[in-house]
């Protein structure tokens, strides 16, 4: 009885872990989102307030300027695969 008690415990408890990893990914998405808007918007973070504001575009070499735009695309991209992927296998395992 105790042991089945225990079982049943532990199920529950991972259940609401995986749901709460499931919602701190949920977060995180939308954050990349939020950050991969501003930054396509040329956004600064004032991350003392937690603001984020338009600035007008410096000027800079147009080459290293597309580099970065390609490099920050890129990584942007990778973050949300790996977020989405993550969330897939944590989503599957909630539902099991």
């Amino acid at each position: 009885m105790a042991a089945s008690t225990a079982r049943e415990v532990d199920a529950k408890a991972s259940h609401f872990s995986r749901n709460e990893v499931k919602n701190g990914l949920l977060d995180s998405i939308e954050l990349l989102e939020s950050l991969s808007n501003a930054h396509n918007k040329r956004g600064k973070i004032n991350p003392s307030k937690g603001q984020v504001f338009v600035v007008e575009p410096q000027e800079e070499d147009e080459d290293e300027g597309n580099e970065e735009e390609r490099l920050a695309s890129f990584w942007f991209t990778e973050l949300d695969n790996k977020l989405a992927e993550t969330l897939n296998t944590v989503v599957s395992e909630v539902t099991e």
